[in-house]
């Protein structure tokens, strides 16, 4: 029985001590603590794009396109996304545009727009569709849009309506607020992307006849993301 207890005794001097630094890897008369390697903390993703919106206006004089009207857009922001793993990560996104008319206002314009949103941001990982060279992820944002909206005098007719067209360009310039709502889908390649994203705004007219203006745009983007990663080396080492 003695021997027994001596033996048990033994291997639980023995094993104990090495199960506890099971982590440390002896290297000459240095001990080299492995660490996990360091994850992404945040993301920040700067991006242009070119697209093509549709724009209705209500409260306005029709025929020169100073209700509805398409005209290409152009668009650059940045969107700050924060988590600890790749598969979701959630944050806000700042973006400024602009466009005018057909031709990007060479003819004329109803409205030249410049406004920006502040929105909810979201990306999301296919893994499905990733592989080790590259990744898809699909994005979403929420939030904020406001514009301000310089009235021209509409597009093509020479000088036909002249006098409506000059008092609309006088009286119809305006702010307004409202919301948008998007959605994208993006490869990244390294540090490089490419994708497409839809988006739709509702804006409020302040003070103007034109109560509302209705934007709905496809754009193409491109862009350049950074990843923050956790400070501090992979590897601990004890003397």
């Amino acid at each position: 029985m003695s021997a027994s207890l001596r033996a048990l005794a033994f291997a639980f001097v023995t094993l104990v001590p090495a199960l506890a630094a099971a982590d440390v890897q002896t290297l000459g008369q240095a001990h080299v603590r492995v660490r996990p390697a360091p994850k992404p903390l945040s993301h920040l993703e700067l991006f242009a794009g070119l697209g093509i919106t549709g724009r209705a206006t209500s409260g306005t004089p029709t025929g020169h396109r100073h209700d509805y009207g398409y005209a290409p857009m152009t668009e650059a922001g940045a969107r700050f996304l924060f988590g600890d793993h790749e598969a979701v990560a959630l944050g806000f996104m700042t973006r400024g545009y602009f466009f005018q008319g057909p031709g990007f206002g060479r003819r004329g314009y109803g409205f030249r727009t410049f406004g920006g949103d502040l929105v909810a941001a979201g990306r999301f990982l296919f893994p499905c569709m990733s592989g080790s060279r590259h990744r898809v992820y699909f994005g979403s944002s929420l939030g904020l849009s406001g514009a301000y909206l310089d009235a021209g005098l509409g597009v093509g007719g020479n000088n036909e309506g002249l006098a409506l067209r000059r008092a609309a360009a006088r009286e119809l310039d305006h702010g307004a607020l409202g919301f948008v709502f998007g959605v994208d889908l993006a490869v990244h390649v390294r540090g490089a992307f490419v994708g497409v994203g839809i988006d739709t705004r509702q804006l409020f007219g302040l003070r103007t006849p034109a109560a509302r203006t209705t934007m709905n745009v496809a754009t193409l983007r491109v862009g350049w993301a950074l990843d923050r990663r956790y400070a501090g080396p992979a590897y601990e080492y004890d003397e």
